[in-house]
């Protein structure tokens, strides 16, 4: 048992087994409820150790790669073969075969773990320069052809295969510009003076046009830079076209909260490459 293997004994380990020894479901349909029947797999939704004992059981995913030869992409002093956040999982390679290889080892692994990879949602991203992708550019998991595309959102955030993130911030500059309306409309039922109101701008559209900057903020974001200008000439109560405002707005602009953003997580991605063991 794999709660046993991380060191997961005892009392413990008996509580946890009592949980799910006797597991039973039911389906609420157009507000009805079906007959309660057993429930062998799986872990309950919504219970607070299930993602703890989902990321356990998947645990050793990465040392499978590892056991069975796989190469994993070099970055300075950090070998990664995978990404995982949940039940969602990115595998990297430099090379077609490379790619092959770790989906080949997946599938064992998900065989051997009783456990299923949702061909239709997964994708294959050749990030290059440009071109096209060439013929030999092809994968296959359980001898099933995977969809190659072009660009591909990843928590939220958008991959181009050209590594550029125009269309990024476009997207979060739209969403952005939502959560501003959404925001000032709540207000008008308030009277709140200013440094409040840039206070609430900071938190609840801020968060959203700075969302994943720590990759993006690299490169330029006009288009979230104008959803702070709006916001700011909308607050002095002049016209969209005042170039008083734009001087202003230069002095205090979204890029300082970016920037701030990407050295902090450059600077947690440098001391977890200290800590980390390169196996």
């Amino acid at each position: 048992m794999k709660l046993s293997r991380v060191g997961i004994r005892g009392k413990l380990l008996t509580v946890v087994r009592s949980m799910y020894e006797v597991t039973k479901s039911c389906v609420r349909f157009n507000g009805s409820y079906s007959e309660f029947f057993e429930c062998q797999i799986g872990l309950p939704q919504g219970e607070v150790l299930s993602p703890i004992f989902f990321s356990l059981y998947v645990n050793d995913c990465e040392m499978s790669f590892l056991i069975d030869g796989c190469i994993p992409l070099e970055m300075r002093d950090l070998s990664l073969f995978l990404l995982m956040y949940a039940d969602d999982m990115v595998l990297f390679s430099e090379t077609v075969q490379g790619l092959q290889s770790m989906l080949n080892s997946l599938k064992l692994y998900t065989v051997k773990n009783d456990l299923t990879v949702n061909i239709d949602k997964t994708k294959v991203v050749v990030f290059r320069n440009g071109g096209v992708i060439k013929d030999d550019e092809r994968w296959f998991y359980n001898n099933e052809s995977l969809e190659t595309v072009n660009d591909f959102c990843y928590l939220g955030f958008n991959l181009k295969f050209n590594g550029k993130f125009l269309f990024t911030q476009k997207k979060l500059a739209e969403q952005g510009r939502k959560s501003m309306f959404a925001m000032l409309s709540t207000l008008r039922n308030y009277h709140l003076n200013t440094q409040t109101i840039l206070s609430l701008f900071d938190v609840y559209v801020g968060s959203v046009i700075s969302y994943a900057c720590e990759v993006w903020g690299f490169y330029k974001g006009d288009d979230v830079e104008k959803v702070h200008l709006h916001f700011c000439k909308r607050q002095l109560g002049v016209k969209q076209s005042n170039k008083f405002c734009n001087d202003i707005h230069g002095t205090r602009k979204i890029s300082n909260d970016r920037l701030k953003g990407k050295y902090k997580f450059l600077n947690i991605g440098s001391k977890l490459c200290q800590q980390i063991t390169v196996f």
